[in-house]
């Protein structure tokens, strides 16, 4: 930047930026070189400067605010101290200004302005503006003021009316008005900080007492007087007061301002602000939300340490072992710190301590908060049942994540006998959930969408179906891909998010196509919100620019219980048949599960279950993700009795690429299979068990084909492979390939599953293990044995629909359960054995 010659400007203006300033030093040099490029008798304008004295006032007045009611006064004090730690802005003491004009001889005067206003904000409660005069001072005037105290001469805004109308005075100065904008502010901060103070954030709130004058009641009186208002604090003004100057209309007003008397001694500049370098902001529970939308709870770290430089060694790598260890005490929550208060809470604070490595406990502490995930939950769990005996279903955890909620839960379960991870949900309350607002629906005047669609909406893109029913869309059709992305914030972060995805996947064919690519357009929205996450203009506007939906987007979890799913997975189904029915009527490809089966009515049956089996004899149905489910179909068949075309597929287990041996390293199988070979050793079951494995190729492709056939509209299609293998064939065939598993008996294994998983958190079955290791309701059988991943299905409708056509799926022989574990060894899911390279 080329240097501003001296005295080249009458004014300068710096508003609303100075609070981003990182440091005091920083804001003098940029003063100092501006108040030299001002021309004498010019100015320097500073808005929207933050007051270092309001600094408790205003997070007190924010957090009180925004309190729910029964917030404790101890928790509010808390979140008030947390906040002003965390204050990264500049604030700055006014009475700097007037300093500095004795540093900086080019000022000839100060005035210091609070704002105008009458709305109460915060920016007309605790910002204030400065206006630096440059040379030329005005010679002061002989005109002595009329001084007043406002308190002490007992003063009224008519009392002042009345001595100033008709009278000779020329200046009238009243200091120490109460300031009614910040008034209740003051009396908050002097209530919360009595020790005494027992009253919830709501009582405080309504004993607050009204006071002060408003500011703009004094500029009021210029339209009725022959005087100029002036006002400003009285001192810093972090006291609640200000300083009033009534000048004779005429006179100069220079010498008038109250701030431009009040000359104190030099301070080092520093001591007249914060510093924002140094805020003490609580990163962790903010990086701990904001990774918990982007990975998995497993994945996230239990504790983060903050540092300024990494420790290094000579050749400049991390020194590791000068690393400090993570802090092990209870991190800073919003949540108050409250001891236990029984021996059965102290006992579970011990069990929570000691499965999350973290001290001490509060009985009202979230378990997430403090770190914890669902690895450390079935730790914790089983604690609790050796501990207690008494097994704590993973459901009543959820809704209970705290050491108090634990306790009252304890008692309870110890006078029930449900005892289940999954919990069941009969038809009957099922259907009282799967409700459509009435006006969603196709009208006969609405248009209906062209069979070859020029746009179409896919839901779950960034999911692993997603990625390869995306491909077959970019493949089978010439449409825009709309893909529905969360938690991004711009469209090239949703388009990298889309396309990262692919490259996981190993979808070359995508990557790898500037056309393909260039029809993907991403949609930046949440299915857990009204309109999909968009405005209405947006969801409109949606509506009109595609012509079908591929609905795959949901929370995949198979132990979370219902209430943690269902938004995701319902309020999105709920406005997707939304969209369907906006501007024009669409059709709706809905992937459920056949895990909408799971019930005591077909769990451990050897009859394929069919397409057509009515999903109303369920009865009850099992898990929170399969009770999703069930209840969205029930939504996609009242949206087709009201005209809305739509078809269900239910995938199986969707295994990885026949081909490149892409897979979801999450799921189930992937699960099973690392833990397997880890061990040397798997679980023997019934030779009739069978276990569908269904590659992601075949599926995404037949999905995709079957939507495009007319025929398909109103039909339910399983997406799972005509040719299941056996179970012990699964494991046969892996031993082969150089994975030596010795297949031992189901108790057995489960027995050492469970003393190994007991001992070691970081099992990669942790997340899943409460659904293995206990019998599902009603029966002496683990979910393993009997649930929807070693049911039969049948799938006449797909393969009919396929008829004709060359897809088919393919036969899971060596060679694909061989790409599997290739993909596992080259994405570092799977530490590589000398056996692969010579099987």
């Amino acid at each position: 930047m080329h240097p501003i010659e001296t005295g080249s400007f009458d004014t300068a203006v710096i508003n609303s930026v100075i609070p981003m300033f990182p440091s005091m030093k920083y804001l003098v040099d940029v003063l100092e070189k501006l108040a030299r490029s001002i021309a004498p008798g010019g100015s320097i304008f500073l808005g929207d400067l933050e007051s270092l004295p309001f600094l408790e006032v205003f997070h007190t007045s924010v957090q009180l605010y925004q309190a729910p009611a029964s917030l404790s006064t101890a928790a509010l004090r808390q979140r008030i101290t947390q906040r002003i730690a965390e204050e990264k802005k500049l604030l700055i003491e006014p009475a700097f200004f007037v300093a500095l004009s004795q540093y900086l001889p080019q000022i000839s005067d100060v005035e210091i302005q609070i704002k105008r206003g009458r709305a109460r904000n915060e920016l007309t409660k605790f910002r204030y503006d400065v206006v630096l005069h440059i040379g030329k001072k005005v010679p002061e005037q002989t005109v002595q003021p009329l001084q007043l105290d406002w308190q002490q001469d007992k003063l009224t805004l008519d009392s002042v009316r009345s001595r100033l109308q008709g009278s000779d005075i020329d200046l009238l100065k009243i200091t120490r008005v109460p300031n009614a904008r910040i008034w209740q502010d003051i009396q908050a901060v002097s209530l919360l900080s009595n020790p005494e103070c027992r009253k919830t954030a709501g009582e405080l709130r309504q004993s607050l007492p009204s006071g002060g004058i408003e500011p703009e009641d004094w500029w009021d009186l210029e339209s009725q007087l022959p005087y100029t208002v002036k006002i400003t604090w009285s001192g810093d003004g972090g006291d609640g007061y200000y300083d009033v100057a009534c000048v004779r209309k005429g006179l100069t007003a220079t010498l008038m301002v109250p701030s431009s008397s009040q000359h104190g001694d030099l301070r080092h500049w520093s001591t007249y602000a914060n510093n924002p370098m140094k805020s003490q902001e609580a990163l962790g529970p903010k990086l701990r939300n904001f990774l918990k939308q982007k990975l998995p709870d497993y994945m996230i770290p239990s504790a983060f340490v903050f540092l300024d430089v990494f420790p290094l060694t000579p050749s400049g790598k991390i020194e590791r072992r000068s690393l400090p260890a993570p802090q092990k005490t209870r991190p800073l929550l919003e949540q108050e710190f409250v001891a236990p208060r029984s021996r059965v809470e102290s006992e579970l604070a011990g069990i929570w301590a000691e499965a999350i490595d973290i001290s001490p406990i509060g009985v009202w502490d979230n378990f997430s908060e403090l770190g914890g995930h669902s690895l450390t939950i079935v730790q914790l769990l089983s604690q609790v049942q050796d501990r207690f005996g008494v097994k704590f279903p993973l459901h009543t955890f959820f809704e209970n994540p705290t050491v108090a909620g634990m306790a009252g839960a304890l008692e309870t379960l110890r006078h029930s006998n449900s005892t289940s991870p999954l919990d069941g949900m009969r038809v009957r309350d099922m259907l009282s959930e799967a409700t459509l607002e009435p006006s969603i629906r196709a009208i006969a005047t609405l248009e209906v969408a062209s069979r070859e669609p020029k746009g179409v909406l896919l839901t779950g893109a960034t999911g692993f179906l997603g990625a390869f029913l995306l491909a077959e869309l970019l493949e089978q059709t010439k449409a825009n891909i709309y893909c529905l992305v969360r938690n991004c914030n711009s469209q090239a972060e949703a388009k990298e998010k889309i396309e990262k995805n692919l490259k996981r996947r190993l979808v070359k064919s995508v990557l790898d196509n500037e056309d393909f690519l260039s029809r993907i357009l991403p949609v930046i929205g949440d299915l857990s919100q009204p309109l999909l996450g968009l405005d209405e203009e947006q969801f409109y506007q949606l509506g009109e620019q595609i012509d079908g939906i591929y609905h795959a987007g949901a929370w995949v979890n198979i132990i979370y219980p219902y209430m943690a799913l269902r938004d995701a997975n319902l309020r999105g189904t709920h406005e997707i048949l939304r969209l369907a029915s906006t501007i024009k009527v669409k059709p709706v490809h809905y992937i459920s599960t056949v895990g909408v089966f799971e019930s005591p009515r077909y769990c451990g049956t050897k009859q394929p279950v069919r397409e057509d089996d009515d999903i109303l004899e369920c009865e009850v149905v099992y898990g929170g993700y399969c009770q999703t489910k069930w209840i969205a179909e029930k939504m996609i068949e009242t949206a087709i009795e009201r005209g809305i075309p739509a078809s269900i597929y239910r995938p199986g287990f969707i295994a990885g690429h026949s081909q490149t041996g892409a897979s979801n390293t999450e799921d189930l199988f992937s699960r099973l299979v690392k833990y397997f070979t880890q061990i040397g050793r798997a679980p023997k079951l019934d030779d009739d068990v069978v276990m569908d494995v269904t590659p992601v190729d075949y599926m995404s492709r037949a999905i995709v084909h079957l939507s495009r056939q007319e025929e398909s509209n109103g039909q339910i299609f399983h997406m799972v492979n005509p040719e299941p293998l056996s179970w012990n064939g699964i494991f046969e065939k892996i031993a082969a390939l150089g994975y030596p598993l010795d297949l031992i008996a189901y108790d057995c294994w489960l027995d050492q599953l469970k003393e190994v998983s007991g001992n070691s958190p970081d099992n990669v079955l942790g997340p899943v293990l409460p659904i293995l290791t206990e019998n599902m309701p009603g029966s002496d059988r683990t979910y393993l044995e009997m649930s929807s991943v070693v049911m039969p299905f049948n799938c006449e409708n797909t393969l009919r629909g396929l008829a004709g056509t060359a897809i088919a799926c393919p036969s899971v022989d060596s060679n694909i359960l061989k790409s599997y574990l290739s993909y596992y060894h080259e994405s570092g899911f799977l530490e590589p054995r000398e056996a692969m390279g010579n099987s």
